[in-house]
């Protein structure tokens, strides 16, 4: 089926909607001050005209190189407005991601970055600092052309890699979001994003909140610590509603749940890597009336694939892979005809009259009409046998006093790290805690306590 663009013609026309119909309603929420559309809006503007006075023709090439996450979304709208290319650069490595862009032939007209803005009383931002004054066209209305978005992720194994995405296809997958009604959770919130915007997922959840009309809070660090202090904060936390967040990032706010107090938490989004029952479990004893999503994305586009929207219940998966919109078409690659289980490929619309196929990597087993996720390609080969860590260290984080876990050869051999309050859980209990659970050659042969998993930004585990 395919669906037509309706409500949104390009990406700018998500926040525009909402500058139109809403100017002095509360859009962002950063550092204790607050933006209405319209105060962005007067940034955006001259944002706008400082990159006019640096673009090439009819083209523009801006590198995004933020750590205050506000002054990145403002950014990235005047962007989206001006339908130029976008490269989004992760602090601190900004000198190295330069460098492989070079080695890509890629040429970048400007760079924002925090320098570039001018503040006021209480460090509210007030400008961008342009570099001459030039009358801003402050509309254009083409939906012809396509701007890209390029940016580095951290992968499914922790290594970075380069991958780009367009306008066309952000805005195709949102129109579709709405007209399918597949995140209601999403409308007229006050949702806390955890997951640094240059990230696919966080890029996500800022496009589909904005076009839900929801107020956005941010962290004022891009790291995990930070947006946990801040719903210690009264506030802050006595307005959330929404928090969205990796699960590396909830197992950490997990810690700290019996002292947190959120009285308005209506809805829990989790995203960017697998989630355990025992995570949901945990979320679900706090307060039973919270809704979930875990939704399941793909880093070549910054947007849902699947989405599982639930009210908890006992018999709940999170591993389900949930409502697909109806622009993509998935399909599982199997090695035998008769396997039930394959990785998963997926065919979207890249361009307009344009498929492109993707293998995700992900291996999902078919059930009817459910798509249940396995595990990653993420192998290890140990006495003779393919060993997917992924599936070990998911038995080995259901064991009640485990935290977390990396499963990893180490001097050959199968080697269990696990963060633990318990210094007295030993290799005998924990291999009796899996006996039931794994195969026998899958089960670690010796266990190492550590103090943490050392992990990517986005919280995936590190593993080369």
């Amino acid at each position: 089926m395919e669906v037509k663009i309706k409500k949104y013609a390009n990406l700018f026309e998500i926040y525009r909607s909402n500058l139109l119909n809403n100017p002095k309603s509360t859009y962002i929420v950063h550092k204790k001050s607050q933006y209405t559309y319209a105060d962005c809006n007067h940034i955006i503007d001259r944002i706008t005209t400082y990159l006019q006075c640096n673009a090439r023709k009819n083209e523009l090439v801006v590198g995004l190189n933020f750590s205050d996450q506000f002054k990145f979304i403002v950014s990235f709208w005047a962007c989206t407005k001006l339908e130029a290319t976008i490269i989004l650069i992760q602090q601190p490595n900004a000198h190295s991601k330069i460098s492989e862009l070079e080695n890509l032939n890629m040429e970048m007209d400007v760079m924002l970055s925090d320098d570039n803005f001018e503040t006021i009383h209480e460090d509210k931002i007030d400008f961008i600092t342009p570099s001459k004054e030039i009358h801003s066209n402050t509309y254009i209305e083409n939906s012809e052309r396509l701007g890209y978005i390029y940016f580095y992720t951290s992968g499914t194994t922790g290594k970075s890699k380069f991958v780009k995405t367009t306008y066309y296809q952000i805005v195709h997958a949102i129109n579709c979001i709405q007209d399918e009604e597949l995140m209601p959770y999403a409308k007229h919130q006050n949702v806390l994003i955890t997951v640094p915007l240059f990230h696919s997922y966080g890029l996500s959840c800022l496009v589909e909140y904005t076009a839900g009309n929801s107020k956005i809070v941010l962290p004022p660090t891009k790291d995990f610590i930070t947006p946990i202090q801040c719903l210690f904060d009264k506030s802050i936390s006595e307005h959330i509603s929404a928090i969205e967040g990796v699960p590396y990032f909830y197992q950490q706010m997990a810690l700290l749940l019996r002292r947190m107090q959120l009285p308005c938490l209506q809805h829990i989004g989790m995203g960017g890597d697998t989630v355990s029952q025992k995570l949901v479990d945990k979320f679900h004893a706090k307060n039973d009336s919270v809704t979930f999503s875990i939704r399941y994305g793909i880093t070549e586009i910054p947007s849902v694939i699947g989405i599982r929207y639930f009210t908890y219940s006992t018999d709940c998966k999170p591993s389900k892979l949930g409502k697909i919109p109806s622009i993509y078409n998935i399909t599982i690659e199997k090695d035998q005809e008769d396997a039930t289980i394959g990785e998963l490929s997926i065919v979207h619309p890249f361009l307009p009259n344009e498929k492109k196929k993707i293998q995700t990597g992900d291996l999902f087993e078919h059930l009817g009409n459910e798509f249940n996720f396995i595990s990653r390609k993420t192998f290890l080969k140990y006495k003779g046998y393919k060993i997917n860590p992924i599936e070990v260290e998911t038995h080995v984080l259901a064991h009640p006093e485990i935290d977390d876990c990396k499963v990893l050869l180490s001097n050959r051999i199968l080697t269990a790290e696990i963060v633990t309050n318990d210094q007295t859980i030993t290799l005998g209990r924990l291999k009796e805690f899996l006996k039931p659970r794994l195969t026998g050659f899958m089960i670690p042969d010796t266990i190492e306590i550590v103090e943490s998993i050392k992990r990517t930004k986005t919280g995936k585990i590190i593993r080369h």
